[in-house]
């Protein structure tokens, strides 16, 4: 079980990806419920590519409901 994601850059509204990022799940993370693993995976992926971000706004694609409420903490 692994978790992965895509940093793309948007170009005359077209998406280029730039880099790719997986990670196997250690015994204890494959335990974790499916919206953990879904927040696990963002909070990774953040950290991996932050330094990418700089101030400009970022948009995150998730099928998990659940994680699109943070929505309301990143943009107040």
């Amino acid at each position: 079980m692994a978790i992965g994601a895509v940093l793309f850059q948007e170009v005359d509204e077209i998406e280029h990806p730039i880099c790719y990022y997986s990670k196997k799940l250690d015994c204890h993370q494959k335990r974790y419920s499916t919206v953990e693993k879904e927040a696990l995976g963002l909070i990774f992926v953040v950290r991996t590519f932050g330094v990418y971000f700089g101030s400009a706004p970022i948009r995150v694609y998730t099928e998990a409901q659940p994680i699109t409420v943070l929505k309301a903490h990143v943009h107040p």
